[in-house]
């Protein structure tokens, strides 16, 4: 099933707030200061949650109320609702309550009926005078009531002998959210409704019902001229004609046999034809592109392989250090400078050489030395001097 839901609310001008609110599958009215509003909400989830909330009769803040009632309603959104249904119903009450000690006010009452759709079958709660119709086949059916006076709860113990029994207690409840005395939030629960076909849903406040009688609402919702979304307005024009200076909401949910995979309204059968055609033609043209791909990936691995460089190359350069010519000299120069400690450490006597060859050993780490010619002893043994240094080399006698 697919389904889609419309609300539209009227105040008249005379009136400061908008004392009504909605939910449409998570979303509310947010601003409670805005006073006529149209909603829109498609939803194909098996699981879909609408309500409306009304709080046309408190004397002050029925719209923040209002509000309230339908803010909790969030966290219920996606959870099994038939489960949780006096769970939320206890959650809003206390909530209302607060409220109403912040405000100082002796009472709120708000009506507040919901409509949960799980796996196409669909059970209306409500607390209050907020009615909810089933439109189908031309016919109109009221699914909201009373609530219960009292409830039955099992309540489980420990015997004297230590095994669990489990009777049954009767509670008291409350008659409509925001109620100031004791008792359970129970709501009115209609009987499952299994959807099958196309069928509208429709929930409107206490004052819709209040000015327009079944047959009038009924004349609307057969209207083929009227379109759904539209359906929702109309009604609310028709009672704010007749009364104008009053509140009004009605809020509808078509449903509708089907899944939709597109925008328009044709028939769901056309559809899926469509989608299974297209999903036959994808699977065969996917086969023959998924080989296409495969062979032009091995060619590209192929190509790849053989013209890409080794890794050897790329990853492991080699190391080829770089050396200067300076370096010889410099180690020419350090050898000098460590022989010229040692000459100072420990004389040594160095061997005779011819004087057309002075030795140049001492005058290579300065740079200011000047050079002169050897100096003959009685034995004509050449000598060699330095200028400006208080190093003398010695005199080899032999």
């Amino acid at each position: 099933m697919r389904y889609k839901a419309y609300v539209a609310t009227y105040v008249d001008e005379s009136q400061e707030v908008n004392k009504d609110n909605y939910f449409l599958n998570g979303f509310c009215r947010e601003d409670v200061q805005e006073l006529s509003c149209l909603a829109e909400n498609k939803n194909f989830r098996s699981r879909n949650l609408y309500a409306l909330a009304s709080g046309a009769k408190n004397a002050a803040k029925g719209e923040e109320a209002a509000y309230l009632s339908v803010d909790v309603l969030k966290g219920f959104y996606g959870a099994d609702f038939t489960k949780e249904n006096r769970t939320y119903f206890g959650f809003a009450n206390s909530a209302v309550k607060s409220l109403m000690f912040e405000k100082k006010q002796d009472e709120f009452e708000v009506d507040i009926s919901v409509i949960y759709i799980g796996n196409d079958v669909a059970t209306v709660y409500n607390m209050g005078d907020a009615p909810v119709f089933y439109f189908k086949a031309g016919s109109l059916q009221k699914l909201t009531g009373e609530v219960p006076k009292s409830v039955e709860d099992e309540k489980s113990f420990l015997d004297d002998e230590g095994e669990w029994q489990t009777v049954l207690e009767k509670k008291d409840t409350i008659p409509h959210i925001g109620f100031a005395g004791e008792g359970e939030a129970v709501p009115h629960a209609s009987a499952p409704i299994k959807l099958k076909g196309n069928g509208i849903f429709l929930m409107c406040s206490k004052a819709v019902a209040d000015i327009l009688d079944e047959n009038e609402i009924l004349d609307v919702l057969k209207d083929k001229e009227i379109k759904t979304k539209d359906k929702a307005g109309k009604i609310i024009e028709l009672a704010a004609e007749k009364q104008p200076d009053d509140n009004y909401t009605a809020e509808i949910i078509e449903t509708k046999s089907g899944i939709s995979v597109g925008s328009d309204d044709t028939s769901s059968l056309v559809k899926w034809l469509a989608v299974v055609v297209a999903c036959v033609v994808f699977s065969v043209s996917f086969a023959f592109v998924a080989d296409s791909i495969g062979s032009m990936i091995s060619d590209i691995k192929t190509f790849v392989s053989e013209n890409m460089p080794k890794r050897e190359q790329l990853d492991s350069p080699v190391w080829v250090p770089k050396v200067t010519q300076e370096e010889p000299e410099k180690e020419k120069v350090e050898e000098k400078d460590e022989q010229k400690e040692v000459d100072e450490k420990s004389p040594q006597v160095t061997k005779p050489v011819p004087s057309s060859k002075p030795s140049n050993k001492a005058l290579d780490n300065q740079s200011s030395s000047t050079k002169k010619p050897a100096e003959s002893t009685n034995q004509d043994v050449p000598v060699q001097k330095e200028m400006n240094t208080d190093v003398e080399l010695p005199i080899d006698f032999n």
